[in-house]
Order: structure tokens, then C-alpha cells, then sequence
């Protein structure tokens, strides 16, 4: 439940603020919004008429203010391993549902696809803070019960992004697509054909090609910093010459 929140918070954080980059100052905030808004929800449900709403709703308001500190990075991204390149064909996976618009995607874009299993749904922020601007990013989330863990996500997800279409204007949602793959099919299309809540896999796609893949702790950042460090070393080189 813990890394679920998580996952709500940084969905709610991207519709803060959906033409700038993610920050953590302002997931920090969307955690605290949550907080509130969840603890509101549990005392209407076992104190109904408890709380003026309209006191809940200027508290809201004021969180926008609230100063927060900005989280350091996790301690294990600086020991990540870069991902590692590759050339492998990419069978994109077609009719999947985006639960941000509710309609059917493909994954047969250029962008990065992150297999997050439900007890690695936080790891989605370190993915999102790595990807370049302009970046397709999709989290396709996976676990080892599907008919009760799976649910449960699905549930919970579902649940915040109609609370988000009430408020949002389309244009302003979570720009992230997010898929429950509950019949395995991205995971076999991108080589894993066995997952778990702790699974954590990525890959870069680019012109109907796999060229990066990093599995393990980190493996979203890996990937979506990718192209960033290879463009790099590719100025590098030619600054050189």
C-alpha cells in the first residue's frame, strides 16, 4: 500500500505541474495532499459528519505553500549500472489500455517501457526524473497475484485518475501511460516471462529496436538516462576530433 501511494503521488505530482519537469518538492506535496485527503475519506466512512468540508478544502489549498525539503536521491543510484546497449527487434505489443486515458495504446513508439512490479511502484519517480523532455514513458505494472495484489492496484489507480479527469483538463493529466499487464503479454514481448511484485525491467525502444535494456534496482533510471549519456560520449568523441 505503501508504494502504491507512491506511485498515486507521483501521477497527482505530474498534473500539478504538467509542463515542467517532476520535482520533489512537489510530490512531497502531492503525498501530503493525499494524506489528507485519505484521512477525510476514512473519518466520512467511520464518523460520518465529522470535519466541515469546506474547512478540508481551504486546508487543501494552503498545502500548495507548505515548504518542504527536497528528498535526496535514493542512496543506491550512484552504484546503478548503465543500461546495457542493444540491438534486439522489438514486437510492440498492440491493444493495451492506458488507465490515464482510457483508451487503447501500442508501445510501438520510440520511448522507454518500465516493468514495475507492485512493490516497486516508487521507482517509477527515479524513471521519470531521468527521461529527456519529450520522452514517451510507459510503466507497465505487473505481480505475482493478479487476481488479488493486481486488483488491488488496478482498484486503487483507477479510483485517483477519475478523481484527476474531474479536476484536470485532458491536456494537464499525467503525461506517463500506465498499463496493468495482468496477462503477461509486455512482459513476454520485452524477453520476461516470469514476474513478481519485486520484478523491475527496462527498455529503450527506437525505430522498431530494443537498444537499451537494464533489469534489477534502478533500471528505469538506467534506461531513461540512456540516450542522454550516449549522446554525451557521441559530443564527447567529436569534441575531441
Amino acid at each position: 500500500m505503501g508504494e502504491l501511494l507512491r506511485f498515486e503521488a507521483l501521477l497527482l505530482a505530474q498534473a500539478l505541474e504538467p509542463h515542467t519537469a517532476l520535482r520533489t518538492g512537489t510530490v512531497r506535496r502531492a503525498e501530503l495532499a493525499l494524506t489528507l485527503l485519505h484521512g477525510a475519506a476514512s473519518l466520512a466512512e467511520n464518523a460520518p459528519g465529522a470535519g466541515d468540508p469546506f474547512d478540508l478544502a481551504r486546508a487543501a489549498e494552503h498545502l500548495a505553500g507548505v515548504p518542504v525539503v527536497d528528498d535526496a536521491d535514493p542512496p543506491h543510484l550512484p552504484f546503478v549500472g548503465p543500461a546495457r546497449p542493444t540491438r534486439d527487434a522489438w514486437t510492440a505489443p498492440g491493444e493495451l489500455h492506458d488507465e490515464i486515458t482510457g483508451g487503447r495504446i501500442g508501445l510501438d513508439d520510440d520511448g522507454v517501457v518500465v516493468v514495475l512490479g507492485v512493490g516497486r511502484l516508487s521507482a517509477a519517480e527515479e524513471a521519470m526524473r531521468s527521461a529527456r523532455p519529450g520522452d514517451k514513458l510507459t510503466f507497465v505494472v505487473v505481480t505475482g497475484d493478479p487476481g488479488e495484489t493486481g486488483r488491488l492496484a488496478s482498484l486503487r489507480v483507477t479510483d485517483l485518475i477519475a478523481c484527476l479527469r474531474r479536476v484536470f483538463v485532458p491536456e494537464d493529466l499525467p503525461r506517463s501511460r500506465v498499463v496493468f499487464d495482468d496477462t503477461g503479454t509486455v512482459s513476454a514481448a520485452i524477453g520476461r516471462d516470469a514476474v513478481d511484485d519485486s520484478t523491475e525491467v527496462a527498455i529503450r525502444t527506437l525505430g522498431g529496436l530494443i537498444v537499451a535494456r537494464a533489469e534489477g534496482r534502478g533500471a528505469g533510471h538506467a534506461v531513461a538516462g540512456h540516450a542522454i549519456q550516449e549522446g554525451a560520449r557521441q559530443r564527447s568523441r567529436a569534441s575531441r576530433k
